[in-house]
């Protein structure tokens, strides 16, 4: 391993807090949201290849198709950008891109990291 970047779970600032404290409240939560932002896996962005995998094993991954908003593949940091203004209700980023977006709220780490 040459680094580990930890995933985050990021709402606009000021919503509620949704409850990630377990895989099942994760997915109650993950549901419950009108939209959620991700990295498109097909763009070879980490983040979005193991979120996927989070989806599957939490067995709602067609559930969110419907609802999930990918950025540009060319601006994968975008994600923040897109709970910023009202296009995601949630975003799942790098910690690393999400940190310095205005108008975001990180709801704390997600259990897993990203290995790069």
């Amino acid at each position: 391993m040459i680094a580990s970047a930890g995933i985050s779970v990021a709402i606009r600032k000021d919503a509620p807090k949704p409850d990630i404290s377990s895989p099942e409240a994760l997915k109650r939560t993950l549901l419950a949201a009108q939209s959620i932002s991700y990295v498109d896996p097909t763009s070879g962005g980490a983040s979005g290849i193991h979120f996927v995998k989070v989806l599957d094993r939490l067995g709602i991954a067609n559930e969110m198709r419907s609802k999930t908003v990918f950025p540009n593949s060319k601006t994968p940091a975008e994600v923040g950008a897109l709970v910023a203004n009202g296009e995601a209700e949630i975003g799942i980023h790098i910690i690393v891109e999400l940190i310095s977006v205005a108008g975001i709220e990180l709801v704390g780490r997600y259990r897993a990291s990203c290995r790069i």
